[in-house]
């Protein structure tokens, strides 16, 4: 026996939890199956001498109710249902209170008063009262305070049902025993499905939580009462579901066509910067170990297209040092450029007509260009000539 508070915002299903309790108590029946056994004495088949044919029968019956009546004032409750049932009425009920409440302050013992209540007909009976709020917001009542702490003496259930605590006054919450909250539809996973959280004081902090407990729609209890306009609203995991879904969507389509326009802008490099002779040892070593010796490493590209038509072009080779490149001629006199300068003429050279190899220290640069590229080389060599200071001796490479 205890006192009961049922909240939660609209359509959450706080009405449905004690509609359902109503359903089960006072309308539902059990069907249980009885099973006779018979015996077949048959001297020709000892089979039918040792098993038992197993017939049933399937029996209905109405349960015994934990309670005598039930109170209730539930939108368009059907009291059709059962004869035990009727509509709660707080002037009735408070006067039927009030009269033992003066029973009880004449100093009568609880046998009178259980007496008593039987004729009124609240003795052992459940009280479900629906916006509990309109009749408990009001300063307390010493009638209603005395029933709500003595109700266990008459074998009384009491639930209050409201949409918001505050509502009720500090002084009937302070004696109720059991919270419950429904979980709203749109943060239940299934809509079939009610949830309430249980707590252990009105105040419903989260230290205060004890559990979640879940109990099934069912049509015919439904059917027995208006709970008000119908809300079909999407759960909210729901929600989050599909936004990630839409969300993941979005963003592989835009990583996809953000990766196929880098790779189709993408070129190498048009000549790698010739570092230290400590790094270019390090990147030599590298390739010592991850490559089989004699085999040449190509950087760039491993195949170099050959062109349709190479009338007009020239393949010129560069061997550059740290900073310097130089080209040999025929007579094995060489032209010694900076690397940055030849860097620059290169920029324009077709990614095609040209390779790259670095191997023992020494960068290797062929491209295929039209003779007239590289006029300045020749001109450079006809003053150096002149000066009797324009052939070098190629670097050997150690």
């Amino acid at each position: 026996m205890a006192v009961y508070i049922y909240t939660g915002v609209p359509r959450s299903g706080k009405s449905y939890k004690a509609v359902a309790l109503i359903y089960k108590t006072f309308v539902s029946v059990i069907i249980y199956f009885k099973f006779t056994f018979s015996k077949i004495n048959n001297n020709d088949d000892i089979l039918l001498e040792i098993y038992n044919f197993l017939f049933f029968k399937i029996y209905k019956f109405q349960k015994k109710p934990a309670y005598l009546n039930c109170y209730t004032n539930i939108n368009q409750f059907n009291f059709d249902i059962s004869d035990k049932i009727f509509k709660f009425d707080y002037d009735s009920i408070f006067e039927k209170i009030s009269e033992l409440f003066a029973y009880y302050n004449d100093k009568k013992d609880d046998a009178f008063l259980i007496e008593k209540a039987k004729e009124l007909r609240v003795f052992n009976s459940l009280f479900v009262i629906d916006e509990a709020h309109n009749y408990l917001k009001s300063k307390e009542n010493p009638v209603i305070v005395w029933w709500f702490t003595y109700h266990g003496h008459l074998y009384q259930d009491i639930i209050l049902i409201t949409q918001d605590l505050k509502l009720i006054n500090d002084e009937y919450k302070r004696v109720a025993e059991y919270f419950y909250k429904a979980v709203p539809q749109r943060l239940r996973l299934s809509k079939n499905t009610f949830k309430y959280r249980q707590y252990s004081s009105y105040n419903m902090y989260q230290k205060d939580y004890i559990s979640t407990i879940s109990v099934k729609a069912d049509k015919k209890i439904f059917d027995l009462y208006v709970s008000g306009a119908k809300v079909t609203t999407m759960p909210i995991f729901y929600k989050y579901v599909f936004f990630i879904f839409v969300l993941m969507l979005i963003s592989s389509y835009f990583i996809t066509s953000f990766y196929k326009d880098i790779n189709s802008k993408i070129e190498p490099e048009q000549i790698p910067e010739i570092q230290n002779n400590q790094t270019t040892q390090t990147i030599n070593n590298t390739k010592n170990e991850t490559s089989t010796p004699g085999q040449i490493q190509n950087l760039e590209t491993p195949l170099i297209p050959v062109p349709e038509d190479t009338t007009n072009l020239k393949l010129f080779k560069f061997n550059c040092f740290d900073t310097l490149c130089y080209f040999q001629f025929e007579d094995k006199s060489t032209f010694e450029i900076p690397q940055n300068i030849l860097k620059v003429y290169l920029m324009d050279v077709d990614f095609d007509k040209k390779f790259i190899e670095l191997k023992n220290n020494r960068l290797s640069i062929y491209v295929l260009v039209p003779e007239t590229k590289f006029n300045f080389i020749k001109q450079g060599v006809k003053n150096e000539n002149k000066n009797e200071t324009g052939a070098f001796n190629l670097p050997i490479s150690k």
